[in-house]
């Protein structure tokens, strides 16, 4: 993150003194505690867990610290489970009053994003002072749903929109006490990293089948061509193509989402700093 101040340029990097030996020790006894209690633990398992993160997070002498109380997360996580297991009955025996529950949760999933995001981002602070999120619901149905719609109707095109949408919106209503969050963001950034992903995919996939096409043609010949040597090689080649065109895809899905991650937050200003996100593929 950066400062600028008297026209010269401050540079606060953020640092994590965390150790993964400390981590592991949390980790294993969250992980026991949470299987012993049947899942209750697991409540204070995430509180522990964040407020070590956050607890060894700091920009120059300020730590990061998490308030959340592991009842309330409790609480939250019981309401979810008995309001799936109401919907498993309802579909059972009552059907049409299962859709109804189903569209009324589709319908107040908006509400439950901002719920979410106040939760998170007030729970949060540094040097004291917390961050916050404001109760804007009535935005929130309009870049949700309209960003749900235009994906749609666009058969999946227009989706960079609906991400510079949702991004927009959780950035311009976030704040650092009573300083707000400026997300300054172009709509053409995102389309251009869809479409290289979407030109990387291309690409790959006409590699794979030149490669399978390759592969098939020696498989064939080292098994023959008999009924049980062409089902040989048509498992061989699915075990040697397969990994590599998972990884590839994988590897385009971590492109996609760290460009965006880094486009999001450089174009992010908070009272006049500007932050500075460098992550690598």
């Amino acid at each position: 993150m950066e400062t600028r101040q008297s026209h010269q340029t401050q540079t606060a990097p953020v640092k994590f003194t965390g150790q993964a030996g400390e981590y592991f020790k949390i980790r294993i006894v969250n992980i026991a505690l949470t299987i012993v209690t049947l899942g209750i633990y697991s409540a204070w398992a995430k509180v522990r867990k964040l407020r070590y993160f956050y607890g060894n997070t700091s920009i120059e002498d300020g730590h990061f610290d998490y308030h959340a109380k592991p009842k309330a997360i409790l609480i939250g996580r019981i309401i979810a489970v008995a309001t799936l297991f109401a919907y498993y009955l309802l579909s059972q025996y009552f059907p049409v009053a299962g859709l109804v529950l189903i569209s009324i949760i589709v319908l107040l999933i908006p509400v439950l994003v901002v719920r979410a995001k106040i939760f998170q981002l007030r729970n949060t602070s540094y040097y004291g002072l917390r961050v916050n999120f404001q109760r804007n619901y009535k935005d929130s149905f309009i870049v949700f749903y309209g960003g749900a719609l235009i994906t749609v109707f666009s058969l999946g095109l227009a989706a960079p929109s609906a991400i510079y949408m949702r991004n927009k919106f959780v950035a311009n209503n976030a704040g650092f006490g009573q300083t707000p969050f400026v997300f300054g963001g172009r709509q053409g950034e995102f389309y251009a990293i869809f479409w290289k992903s979407v030109g990387l995919a291309i690409l790959g996939g006409i590699v794979m089948v030149m490669a399978i096409g390759g592969l098939g043609a020696g498989v064939g010949a080292l098994f023959g061509d008999t009924p049980a040597g062409n089902g040989a090689a048509v498992q061989a080649i699915t075990i040697i193509t397969m990994l590599p065109l998972l990884a590839f895809y994988a590897a385009i899905g971590i492109y996609v989402q760290t460009r965006q991650t880094n486009y999001v937050w450089n174009s992010t200003t908070l009272g006049g700093n500007q932050f500075e996100s460098t992550l690598s593929v």
